[in-house]
């Protein structure tokens, strides 16, 4: 499915002229009312998600946007992939997700000129105002355009919207050279759709190497080559001095001298952050617009997000944390407590169809971290350290980085044998490739082209999502370059394996951290009276049923203790693990049971004293251990993560010291 001019231009006519006007639009939700208004200016990624989060709250205010382009709200992240026709324009469309949302009014070609913060009105292009309660700026970016003799022909591109998406598609067929100015993610994909119908296409990159904030050396090194292999051109450290051209380009000159011939040139040189009409309005600005932890500008009723905020000191341009600032407006708007302290953005990309990971600090050239490579003829893998812990991590070719993201995300210690076993295998753990999404902190981001975390998928899959394309539909995950669908897959495949099992673990665990629990305080006493038939207490006084009970509790702990071997040696790899689990947790409660029938739980003194603390103590904690295991899911992933290695660690513990205990409280009995 491709788009054509046909749909591009049906899909302009999201306003026509006589559109009525923003009040009207927002007299549609609220009658009128602006006491409880949200007004979003921009109508991007980020004002969106903040919008979109805003009008889905229970009793959430009206929310009103306003775009000052003619399309309906529309993903750009796909734009590359519509420029190279892999896609019908109608995927990109957002408003079909929108119009499910209560009290959202979405208005296209309302470009807002003026803030007028005493009377707390925005003004359009028509003299329209609409009065807001709260103000949210997502007024985005522009391309920024380097002074070139020559940038003002008319065959000179553009590439950060659907209208510059409309000209390079109307251009495509034409050309038969394209020089591209810009070696980022956006000039390789601009320069990938204008290679579809034959044309000679050349990237010229000023820095050293392509994706200069994303790569190191050899990454660039090995991702230029791939470009090449598709027939593009790659120029680094090279500078366009003039495009040489009366009305349409004809070559562009190189500060060399070199002149490579041309038609058509696409400027993708960076961005510049829209602060014009906050500084206008006298908000605070420096190179974007100024925002506290809490996304709110110098005035306490307007916030800012997106690529147009500036958060101490920092511009990020990129989508993930456009995102994740909108969440915070959002929650912050409806009354709740939410801060930003910023973003580490981890990139997993294909770049005009070569994989690439990009996390942190990359600067080759800093000697603030110790730099781990692995690399074979398909793949390089660079890990940056720093006191221990991961602070950057960089890679080309496939690469699973479900468990390095966690560890380096949440701060975890890497040891010298883990950065050993990467230098050799490109792994930090042998488990690597075994590593479960479910098991992600719910903030951490799964698709960091959509920025959707693992907590928003999880809640997708809880309601109804059943497949890596409904989950695509529900939240935007994997509809961009695709490298995160074996992370959705896994996601899935790993909650749909475990439902059955996981309530089985839950019950036997949770029965015997009860019988445990009970048997740390309620002893059964001895029978007081011999004046009753049926005599409880034979089982405890009996020496064969004593002996009975005391070798199946002692045959139940080995065969709990060999169920271990399941994990750690390859030859008993055979069957699902969680049912291990589960026939672990059962012979626990058995276990439970045989205690109870050889002490009653009562705990004596000395040794038996010691025995029955230990054996206690194990049983709950395997118990407790389970059903955190079991409800996972259910609780907060660093509870449920705390919970479990607690748990795991109080089994071991107690583990090493029965053997020797059980062994002299044998001797012991038939000593005596």
């Amino acid at each position: 499915m491709v788009a054509s001019q046909r749909d591009i231009d049906s899909y302009s006519q999201a306003q026509p002229a006589g559109s009525p006007s923003p009040e009207d639009g927002a007299a549609a939700l609220d009658g009128g009312a602006a006491s409880r208004r949200i007004v979003v200016v921009g109508g991007g990624a980020a004002g969106v998600r903040c919008a979109e989060r805003l009008s889905r709250a229970p009793n959430g205010p009206p929310v009103v946007v306003l775009s000052d382009e003619r399309w309906r709200p529309y993903d750009r992240v796909r734009l590359s992939a519509l420029v190279a026709r892999e896609l019908d324009l109608a995927m990109l469309d957002e408003m079909p997700r929108l119009e499910r949302c209560a009290r959202l009014a979405v208005l296209s070609n309302r470009r807002v000129v003026r803030i007028d913060r005493e009377r707390k009105v925005v003004v359009d292009q028509r003299g329209n105002e609409l009065a807001y309660d709260k103000l949210v700026l997502a007024t985005g970016s522009r391309a920024r355009i380097p002074p070139i003799p020559g940038v003002e022909l008319k065959g000179v591109f553009v590439f950060r919207s659907l209208a510059d998406a409309e000209g390079l598609l109307a251009r495509q067929i034409a050309s038969r050279s394209t020089v591209v100015i810009g070696g980022g993610l956006l000039g390789l994909e601009a320069a990938r759709g204008m290679l579809r119908f034959g044309t000679r296409v050349t990237v010229v990159e000023h820095e050293p190497r392509l994706m200069f904030n994303q790569l190191d050396d050899e990454a660039a090194r090995r991702l230029a080559l791939g470009i090449e292999r598709l027939g593009i051109g790659v120029r680094v450290a090279s500078s366009v001095q003039q495009i040489i051209g009366m009305q349409t380009p004809v070559a562009v000159r190189l500060k060399s001298g070199e002149e490579i011939d041309c038609d058509t040139v696409v400027i993708a040189t960076g961005i510049t952050p829209n602060v014009e009409l906050a500084r206008d309005a006298g908000i605070a600005v420096g190179r974007g617009i100024r925002v506290d932890d809490r996304m709110r500008t110098s005035d306490a009723d307007i916030y800012a997000v997106g690529e147009c905020s500036e958060h101490r000191g920092k511009l990020y341009g990129l989508v993930g944390p456009a995102l994740e600032q909108a969440a915070v407006a959002a929650e912050n708007l409806l009354g709740n407590d939410s801060t930003y302290r910023g973003s580490v953005v981890a990139s997993s990309l294909k770049v005009a169809g070569c994989p690439v990971f990009s996390m942190g600090e990359i600067d080759p050239r800093s000697a603030h971290y110790t730099g781990h490579v692995f690399a074979d003829a398909a793949r390089y893998r660079r890990l940056n350290v720093h006191a221990g812990r991961i602070v950057g991590a960089v890679g080309f070719g496939d690469w699973n980085t479900a468990r390095l993201r966690v560890v380096a995300l949440e701060g975890h210690r890497v040891w010298p044998w883990q950065l050993a076993r990467f230098r050799r295998t490109g792994e930090i753990t042998a488990a690597a490739s075994a590593e479960q999404v479910a098991a992600w902190p719910a903030t951490a981001v799964v698709c960091n082209c959509r920025g959707v975390p693992r907590g928003t998928l999880s809640e997708a899959a809880a309601g109804g999502a059943e497949s890596v394309e409904a989950l695509g539909y529900r939240t935007g995950a994997g509809t961009v370059c695709g490298s995160c669908k074996p992370l959705l897959a896994n996601l899935l495949g790993a909650a749909a394996a475990r439902v059955p099992v996981r309530r089985a673990l839950l019950a036997f665990s949770a029965a015997a951290a009860l019988v445990a629990l009970l048997g740390l305080f309620l002893a059964v006493p001895y029978q007081e009276s011999a004046a009753t038939d049926w005599k409880w207490d034979v089982i405890w006084r009996a020496p064969a049923l004593k002996q009975a009970s005391g070798f199946t509790l002692l045959g139940l702990a080995l065969v709990a203790s060999l169920l271990s071997l399941r994990k750690r040696i390859a030859r008993f790899a055979f069957g699902r693990f969680t049912s291990w689990q589960v026939a672990h947790v059962v012979l626990g409660v058995v276990g439970c049971a045989a205690l109870g029938a050889h002490t009653g739980f009562r705990f004596g003194a000395n040794l038996n004293l010691w025995l029955m603390t230990c054996f206690t103590s194990l049983l709950l904690a395997g118990g407790i251990g389970g059903t955190a295991l079991a409800l996972g899911s259910r609780l907060a992933p660093r509870t449920a993560q705390a919970l479990r290695k607690s748990a795991l660690w109080l089994h071991v513990v107690l583990l090493w010291p029965l053997p020797v205990l059980l062994g002299f409280h044998v001797l012991k009995s038939y000593y005596f």
